[in-house]
């Protein structure tokens, strides 16, 4: 069904015409020519030049940033036993970025003169092609492009959460946590309610909210693709001057059947302004130009009429009183100015370079609009450096216009963070050599107090050696020797932090003709020895008998 009640007669009655639904609110009409406005508040263009570089004055993402924020702050608080969860989170919330993206005013804008340029395209064509073209309503086509705004979008993020308008503006913590009580409803509100035993929640309401998950990244990414494809008309139309039977049997220029009409007008205008440039110049031996490979001969024809229209020409004639005056003229058409194409009523292509297109899965045009997510990537982990810019899809005056503003967006933001990666450098580097220099100090004065004791047990060594006598309190480390004996009339203990052993190839001995003593004790201190091991041996002062520790118990020797 057409946009339009009546057939469109030319480009005003497309461009004027307020046959379609339009929103409700308060609207401005030309009386003369019938063009609905909304109502807008008088700005000069230096005043909304300094609004934005205020950041006033903009409808901001509260909405989404709060989505965007608390969502990433949420993903690192879920269990590594429920990384499925967790996996369908990342991805809504990569999902959410293309969104963010989608809706900066950099490809809003962007949609916005692509449709702009296909209003235009069409206008020019209104009425002119063997098969006319059926445009849609021009306010019907920015509703498609710009559906996010108008209820789209908002429907969408709702399933992932909602808030009370009140709290919109605070839904960001200062102590960088998730608010699982911030969300009245969604899958965040019921990932708050079981916030607290994530690893509790029953496996049927995980699998619910992963599906849903999954669902709210498909509905975002196809609103994305469903706005950047919008459609200015419901029927391209066309004319056909090339008999349609004619199969091209060598190698040929793919085109896709369904173009827009901007696109349409950009290919035409580049093929006359190419053919200007270089049909002097043949390419075989028959003369021949390279359009005579690429096109119709019937469209060649088109090109070498150079674009001009034809002249009108007209033929002027006096009309006389009775005293042979002139009292006027009249006019005869000798030569009138086409209104509408040669060529005939669009046809159906049953040729393979056409029908097979769709089912080859090749791409040949890019959308009309195009989203640029400088930024890509999620909150977790967080990402460090520039961003990246597609120029591909950037060929109107408009489009490089948006391009050239991502560019420099995309450098600012590189700069930005060379100039904080430079900062964290120089932080670290300072932190190092902070350590660094207090090794040096705190080695320095080890290694003045490791050769001190060198020299000592040096000294100590060498009369050990000469048979001299150990210097008062000598220590040492470690001592090996091959034959070690102590005398002297004093007591000679051996005393050990820990625990002291005798060992020997053959046996440990008491000779001489002095007892071996076993430690004494009482009962209760023999209970409160901390590591009892079998084979332990005692004197029980309590009871008066020797006793030992075997397999787990104190037993009496005698």
């Amino acid at each position: 069904m057409s946009d339009f009640l009546e057939p469109i007669k030319d480009a005003s009655d497309y461009l004027n015409s307020t046959k379609v639904d339009i929103p409700t609110g308060k609207f401005d009409v030309d009386p003369e020519t019938g063009t609905v406005t909304a109502q807008t508040q008088s700005y000069s263009l230096k005043e909304i030049i300094c609004s934005l570089l205020a950041g006033n004055g903009i409808k901001l993402p509260n909405l989404q940033i709060c989505l965007k924020v608390n969502i990433g702050r949420l993903i690192p608080e879920i269990p590594g036993a429920l990384a499925d969860l967790q996996e369908a989170l990342q991805e809504a919330e990569k999902a959410l970025d293309e969104f963010i993206a989608h809706t900066n005013i950099d490809n809003a804008l962007g949609r916005l003169n692509a449709a702009v340029a296909e209003f235009a395209a069409i206008a020019n064509m209104i009425n002119f092609c063997g098969t006319p073209v059926v445009p849609r309503a021009i306010p019907n086509v920015i509703k498609d492009s710009m559906g996010s705004f108008l209820g789209a979008g908002k429907s969408i993020l709702d399933t992932l959460g909602t808030m009370a308008d009140s709290d919109i503006g605070g839904c960001i913590g200062t102590d960088g946590n998730f608010k699982p009580d911030l969300f009245t409803g969604g899958l965040l509100k019921q990932l708050g309610d079981n916030f607290n035993n994530l690893l509790g929640m029953p496996a049927a309401l995980r699998t619910s909210i992963i599906n849903d998950l999954n669902a709210f990244k498909t509905d975002i990414e196809n609103l994305i693709e469903f706005e950047n494809n919008f459609k200015g008309t419901s029927n391209t139309g066309g004319s056909i001057f090339a008999p349609n039977n004619r199969v091209n049997t060598g190698v040929g220029m793919a085109i896709d059947p369904n173009l827009t009409l901007a696109k349409s007008q950009q290919y035409a205008s580049s093929l006359q302004s190419l053919y200007n440039s270089l049909k002097g110049y043949p390419v075989d031996a028959a003369g021949n130009d390279i359009f005579y490979y690429l096109l119709e001969p019937e469209i060649l024809a088109k090109l070498q009429n150079n674009g001009d229209p034809t002249v009108p020409l007209s033929e002027r004639e006096p009309v006389y009183d009775h005293c042979n005056r002139i009292t006027g003229y009249t006019e005869r058409t000798i030569q009138a100015v086409v209104q509408v194409s040669t060529g005939g009523e669009a046809q159906s292509t049953v040729q393979p370079g056409i029908t097979g297109l769709a089912e080859s899965g090749i791409i040949l045009t890019s959308p009309p609009a195009t989203t640029t997510n400088l930024g890509a990537g999620g909150t977790t982990p967080a990402a460090s450096g520039g961003g990246t810019v597609d120029l591909s899809a950037y060929s109107t005056t408009a489009q490089m216009q948006a391009a050239d503003s991502l560019i420099v967006t995309a450098f600012e933001l590189a700069d930005t963070t060379a100039t904080t990666d430079r900062a964290s450098i120089r932080s670290e580097f300072a932190t190092a050599d902070s350590t660094l220099q207090s090794n040096i100090t705190n080695n320095t004065s080890a290694i003045s107090t490791n050769t001190s004791d060198i020299a000592t047990n040096t000294a100590a060594i060498t009369a050990l050696q000469s048979g001299g006598s150990l210097p008062a309190n000598a220590t040492f480390t470690n001592l090996t020797t091959t034959n070690f004996t102590v005398t002297g009339t004093g007591s000679i203990v051996l005393a050990s932090g820990n625990d002291l052993s005798l060992t020997a190839a053959d046996r440990v001995q008491v000779t001489g003709t002095t007892p071996f003593k076993l430690a004494t004790m009482t009962t209760a201190e023999r209970n409160g020895i901390s590591l009892p091991e079998s084979g332990d041996m005692i004197y029980n002062t309590s009871t008066n008998k020797f006793q030992g520790y075997a397999n787990g118990l104190w037993v009496d020797l005698n």
